[in-house]
């Protein structure tokens, strides 16, 4: 498996408007050059959470300042976006689960199809022989809610989680660029859809959903070939395509690595020692 060290903009968890539809949803959202949830446990105080940070520096001496700052903020558990377990020992963390790995397709190739293995190409392309019609669009939650509908229903039956459906609500409602569904519909409706939150120049994919049909004819690579098209002309240079999991849920992480992606792990889930 390949893997890639750059990245590029800060990942979702990290960046403003998440911040803002974290709030407008109730959480304790601190900002001290990186993005500090807190939850409020009453008599036992608050337990702060990082998710995906704090910024990355090329110097080691800055990193370490980075991961003491958020000690000395009683960070108590770090979800960290690099893989940095010298300095974060240094800082007074000590690891408690290995790094996740994410998927990250990077737009900077003219040529889209030349980054995607061949058999994904080869799906792609045999749906543009019977392409269904394909619409995109920013997230309207009072329309669109058929798809939270469904990813609710996908999340029971294959036992995954999602952020909860009020979140992905508070974070399209903060501007009319935050979001991008594409949908493609037969003649019964919509058979399957992507959803992408935006935080330029990144962008990252939400919710996929694709109905027997649509699956079948492979319209889920002609929608993600659609997305990665749109970004490209659009100034994004990556698309988070999330976390992969070749144990649990292998045809996922196929699809997503097919399509140019390339796998990246993350940090892991630190804590932080004493009081």
């Amino acid at each position: 498996m390949k893997h890639a060290v750059l990245t590029t903009g800060q990942p979702l968890q990290q960046h403003p408007t998440f911040a803002a539809a974290l709030h407008h949803c109730g959480v304790i959202v601190e900002n001290e050059g990186c993005i500090i949830t807190a939850q409020d446990y009453g008599p036992l105080g608050q337990l702060r959470l990082v998710t995906r940070g704090p910024a990355w520096h090329p110097d080691p001496a800055a990193r370490l300042a980075d991961y003491q700052a958020l000690r000395d903020h009683k960070v108590r558990i770090l979800n960290a976006e690099h893989g940095d377990p010298a300095l974060l020992k240094a800082a007074g963390f000590r690891q408690i689960m290995t790094p996740a790995t994410i998927a990250e397709r990077h737009l900077s190739d003219p040529d889209l199809a030349d980054g995607m293995q061949q058999k994904w190409r080869n799906r792609w392309r045999k749906a543009e022989n019977n392409p269904p019609r394909v619409q995109h669009r920013g997230f309207r939650p009072a329309q669109d809610g058929w798809l939270l509908d469904a990813d609710a229903a996908q999340q029971k039956a294959k036992r995954f989680r999602n952020y909860p459906r009020a979140l992905t609500s508070a974070y399209v409602a903060q501007g009319a660029d935050a979001s991008r569904l594409f949908i493609a519909h037969s003649k019964d409706g919509p058979a399957a859809a992507l959803l992408f939150l935006h935080h330029k120049p990144r962008a990252t994919y939400h919710i996929g959903w694709a109905n027997t049909e649509a699956r079948k004819s492979n319209w889920h690579a002609l929608l993600m070939t659609h997305a990665m098209t749109y970004y490209q002309q659009h100034g994004y240079a990556c698309l988070d395509l999330g976390r992969i999991d070749t144990l649990n849920a292998p045809h996922l992480a196929r699809f997503k690595l097919g399509s140019g992606a390339v796998a990246r792990p993350l940090g892991g889930t630190w804590l932080r020692l004493g009081l």
